[in-house]
């Protein structure tokens, strides 16, 4: 019966309903890219939505550096600084080779 429909809906009260955008980074993504959709995930968290962010990262590449994914998530929460919280820590699958973390838009009270 079901299957996991795309909803998601409720959660934490306020804050209307905006959507939660979904954006998945390549581990080892050369720094443009990186910033590119960085920036572009700034803009949906800046005007209140939630993202949920995945970093895959490729056998070779866990090989070559077992941190690779913490590595990516940091430099993506340098470019994101203030305008997105990020939720507790990342949460790896089993192998490690994939994480995911929902970043917060920040409340900003005027």
């Amino acid at each position: 019966s079901g299957g996991s429909g795309g909803g998601g809906g409720g959660g934490s009260g306020g804050g209307g309903n905006k959507t939660t955008k979904q954006f998945s980074f390549k581990a080892g993504i050369d720094n443009d890219d990186l910033e590119r959709k960085a920036k572009n995930m700034v803009s949906y968290l800046v005007k209140g939505h939630s993202c949920q962010v995945t970093i895959t990262s490729s056998r070779r590449n866990l090989n070559i550096d077992s941190d690779v994914i913490m590595t990516t998530l940091g430099r993506l929460k340098e470019i994101i600084g203030g305008d997105g919280n990020p939720q507790g820590n990342i949460k790896k699958n089993e192998w490690g080779n994939r994480g995911t973390l929902l970043f917060q838009p920040v409340s900003r009270k005027n």
